[in-house]
């Protein structure tokens, strides 16, 4: 049969797969009669775009659960919650205050809305991993940018760590800002207390959430959810349907649904997963050749490895797959992710802690990577992002490109962070670090073949 995709995905199904999306090929989870599902909009099916009926009855549940005031199926992935957010609360030339490690969905976001980032980085770790924005870094931008009409926060990131979204939700409203949370990675947080609380619960106006990341749900599967007074919620929900295919997969919603109805009906699921996590965590405690990362409010679901200076992510990622048949979800520079979820079974996670521990003989002695970063630095592109988008590009060689206004973004794959945006100066430390990942042979989205776009603009302009 020559279907390429379909044959290149069966080819590699006896992998374990400890990466998303959550269902993790677990048929007690996924129905197999998903076709049953897979309908239109007929009497009785209601109208994603219109819900007054069985839709409508889905998202009220939905958000009760949630504790917020709306959520709202997204099929279109978190992504599409993100574009809806912006678009929903912000006018051309608003100011919003980002956190500098975001998806590039919000740069995308910006160029539709005519919004304006300006970019606050977060702390980090000795190896560079992006932990949270700080209450003092918000205020410093606010500082600087006191008209910004919203500040976007990742939070839980891609590695689990969060901010205190209390803090910085009142920061905010002090500002007459409203806060929205990229919640993307925290979409399990209300079925346990075992994980960090949410958004919702600390004051966020906005969160969105794919829930197919972290919970047993299909590809694409999210939510956004809002709460309070600050958000015109009618404009909100005309970016909502501008955004959103007309066409709304029944199978996501449906399974979205059942999964929330399932996982809080029956609180044994997310027990045993937490002692499950629990166990394999105290296993990796203490292993000679990395470190378990963690933190204050982490989300423990991730099992995040940092290999220090002395081994590159690369290196614990090829054993794991070569040697023990386990494909992890990310491989940073010096550290790995393998992401978990509730369909993770007691015997899945003992495998995955058997081979960690196996490759941590292999491996090279600790040592801590010296990472100098700034994390109180506030940067605002030299363009908007709209008007960069609508500039003509030249192509040059990476090093020529420095100090140039950068005409595209370019973002390791996973997890689409950018390390240069459309928009600002390239700097050289931009540049060092993808001539890195590429040494490691790491896919990056755009800087190809050693080339950057840059925008043709008079250098007095800027």
């Amino acid at each position: 049969m020559n279907a390429p995709l379909y044959n290149g995905i069966k080819a590699i199904l006896d992998r374990y797969p400890m990466h998303m999306p959550g269902h993790k090929r677990n048929t007690s989870f996924v129905d197999e009669e998903l076709l049953s599902l897979d309908i239109t909009e007929v009497d009785g099916s209601d109208n994603l775009h219109h819900p007054e009926g069985i839709i409508a009855e889905a998202q009220d549940e939905l958000a009760r659960f949630e504790a917020a005031d709306y959520s709202y199926f997204l099929v279109n992935g978190g992504s599409c919650g993100i574009l809806t957010a912006i678009l929903g609360t912000l006018y051309e030339g608003d100011e919003i205050i980002v956190c500098r490690n975001a998806h590039k969905s919000i740069f995308n976001a910006c160029v539709l809305s005519g919004a304006e980032p300006v970019y606050v980085a977060p702390d980090t770790l000795s190896g560079g991993i992006a932990t949270g924005v700080s209450a003092s870094a918000l205020k410093e931008a606010f500082k600087d940018y006191p008209k910004s009409k919203a500040v976007l926060i990742t939070s839980p990131t891609y590695e689990g760590f969060t901010s205190d979204i209390c803090a910085l939700a009142e920061i905010a409203h002090s500002h007459g800002a409203i806060l929205i949370v990229d919640e993307i990675h925290g979409a399990h947080f209300p079925f346990s207390e075992a994980f960090p609380r949410t958004a919702m619960e600390q004051g966020a106006d906005i969160s969105v959430q794919s829930w197919h990341k972290t919970l047993p749900c299909i590809n694409q599967s999210a939510i956004i959810n809002i709460k309070g007074d600050r958000v015109d919620i009618e404009r909100l929900r005309e970016a909502y349907s501008m955004v959103q295919t007309t066409s709304p997969s029944y199978i996501m919603m449906a399974l979205m649904d059942k999964m929330r109805a399932k996982l809080t009906e029956d609180e044994g699921y997310f027990r045993n997963y937490v002692n499950n996590l629990t166990a394999l965590r105290t296993r990796l405690n203490s292993l000679r050749s990395m470190r378990l990362v963690s933190g204050e409010n982490y989300d423990i679901s991730k099992i995040v490895l940092d290999t220090g200076k002395n081994s590159e992510g690369k290196t614990l990622a090829k054993i794991l797959l070569e040697e023990y048949n386990v494909q992890i979800e990310l491989v940073g520079l010096n550290h790995i992710i393998a992401m978990t979820s509730v369909a993770d079974t007691q015997k899945a996670l003992e495998r995955l802690g058997d081979a960690i521990i196996a490759a941590d003989r292999k491996m090279a002695d600790y040592e801590p990577v010296d990472f100098d970063f700034d994390p109180m630095a506030i940067t605002k592109p030299v363009i908007s992002p709209r008007l960069a988008f609508q500039r003509r590009t030249v192509t040059l060689p990476l090093r020529d490109a420095i100090g140039r206004i950068a005409g595209e973004c370019v973002t390791p794959f996973p997890p689409d962070i950018p390390l240069i945006l459309t928009g600002e100066v390239v700097t050289r430390e931009a540049v060092e670090l993808m001539e890195r990942y590429r040494a490691q042979g790491h896919t990056l989205i755009g800087g190809q073949k050693g080339l950057l776009k840059i925008i043709e603009v008079d250098r007095n302009e800027y």
